[in-house]
């Protein structure tokens, strides 16, 4: 779906991301976080002699990646893959209070599933938030 996104000096259009891409991010980014846990959790065993639950770190690990990926680049490794980020309505980087939005919102139960409700369907951690997931020209 194209977006016309007026600019001050020109218009430029902001193209949304196919459900493919937006599958593919989803199932690079959760590998993603699953192995960046994983290898936390094995250098937690080995240096720090305290357990922690490896939920909490699987949480606290994507919690990170998800908010702070975003809000910094505008992207994950899975939209870097795919070239596609994150940006507002308005076709901007998204703030750092968005980002979080975006994240807590994933934690909605069957939030996963939101995108095959029908052809226009959008993901709710998109609705919530006021996002969009667009081609990345850059």
């Amino acid at each position: 779906m194209k977006i016309p996104h007026s600019n001050v000096s020109n218009s430029i259009q902001i193209v949304e991301a196919s459900k493919k891409k937006r599958f593919f991010n989803y199932l690079i980014d959760t590998m993603f976080c699953f192995l960046l846990a994983f290898v936390i959790q094995e250098t937690q065993k080995l240096y720090i002699n305290i357990y922690i639950p490896k939920e909490l770190i699987l949480i606290v690990t994507s919690a990170g990646y998800y908010i702070l990926m975003e809000f910094f680049l505008g992207k994950t490794v899975g939209k870097h893959f795919t070239k596609t980020r994150v940006v507002n309505l308005s076709g901007k980087n998204i703030d750092f209070k968005t980002s979080m939005v975006r994240y807590f919102c994933r934690w909605i139960p069957f939030e996963t599933f939101s995108l095959l409700l029908g052809g226009n369907a959008k993901a709710w951690h998109d609705v919530i938030s006021k996002t969009l997931v667009v081609e990345d020209k850059i």
